[in-house]
C-alpha cells in the first residue's frame, strides 16, 4: 500500500523541484494536487494499518528516557507551516518539566501530532496552543483550540472508531474518522489518560 503512494509522492516532488518556475499555472496547482492528494491518502493508509495493529493486539510500547521538552519544541515547530498556511498562531507553554521523562517517545509524538494536527486543521482562526507541565509527580499534556468545537452530544462519540464529527467538515477537511480511536488506545498502551472538553464555535481542549 504504502511503496506506489511514496513513489507518487516522491516523483511529483522530484518534478515540483525541476520544473519550479517553468510550468504554467495550471500545470503547477494539477502537480501541487497530485502531492497534496498523495500526501493524505498515505496519512490516510498509516491510520487504517496503525488501527488494526492496534485492534490485533500487535503495538508494542519502547520505553526509554528522552528529553520532553526538546521533543515538544520540535514537534511544534515541524506543524509550523501547517499553521502558517492557515494564518493561526502557534504556541508551546512548557512549565516545570523534568530534565528527562520515561516513555514511549515515538508513540507520545505521535499522540501529540495527531491531537496538533486535528486542532489545525478544524480552526480558522485563533491560536493553537501545546502546554505541558508536570503536578504531583504527573505529566498533564494539553491541546488547546479555538476552532470549530463540539457539541455533547459530538463529544460522547469522538473516540469511537470510524466517527466523524460532522461529515460535511471531513469532507472539506480531510480524514477517515481513525485518528482519535488511534490516539485512545495509545495513551492505555503508555498508561495514560485522555479527557476532552469543548464548546461549538469556541474551541476543544485535549488534555493528557
Amino acid at each position: 500500500l504504502r511503496t506506489p503512494l511514496n513513489a507518487i509522492i516522491g516523483f511529483s516532488r522530484l518534478m515540483k523541484r525541476k520544473l519550479q518556475g517553468s510550468l504554467p499555472e495550471r500545470q503547477q496547482k494539477n502537480l501541487d494536487l497530485i502531492e497534496q492528494s498523495g500526501e493524505q491518502l498515505l496519512a490516510l493508509v498509516n491510520d487504517l494499518l496503525d488501527f488494526e495493529r492496534i485492534e490485533a493486539g500487535r503495538l508494542s510500547s519502547h520505553r526509554d528516557h528522552f528529553e520532553l521538552a526538546a521533543m515538544l519544541e520540535a514537534l511544534v515547530t515541524s506543524l509550523q507551516p501547517q499553521a502558517d498556511e492557515k494564518g493561526l498562531v502557534l504556541q508551546v507553554e512548557l512549565g516545570n518539566l523534568p530534565p528527562t521523562f520515561y516513555s514511549d517517545k515515538d508513540r507520545l509524538r505521535q499522540v501529540l501530532t495527531n491531537l496538533l494536527t486535528n486542532a489545525i486543521r478544524y480552526s480558522d482562526q485563533g491560536q493553537v496552543c501545546l502546554k505541558a507541565y508536570t503536578e504531583e509527580g504527573q505529566l498533564w499534556i494539553q491541546v488547546l483550540d479555538q476552532g470549530l468545537g463540539m457539541s455533547p452530544d459530538q463529544l460522547e462519540k469522538i473516540f469511537e472508531p470510524f466517527h466523524q464529527v460532522d461529515a460535511s467538515h471531513t469532507r472539506e477537511r480531510g480524514g477517515v474518522g481513525l485518528g482519535l480511536a488511534i490516539v485512545t488506545r495509545l495513551v492505555r498502551l503508555l498508561r495514560g489518560e485522555i479527557s476532552v472538553t469543548s464548546e461549538l464555535g469556541v474551541g476543544s481542549a485535549f488534555t493528557l
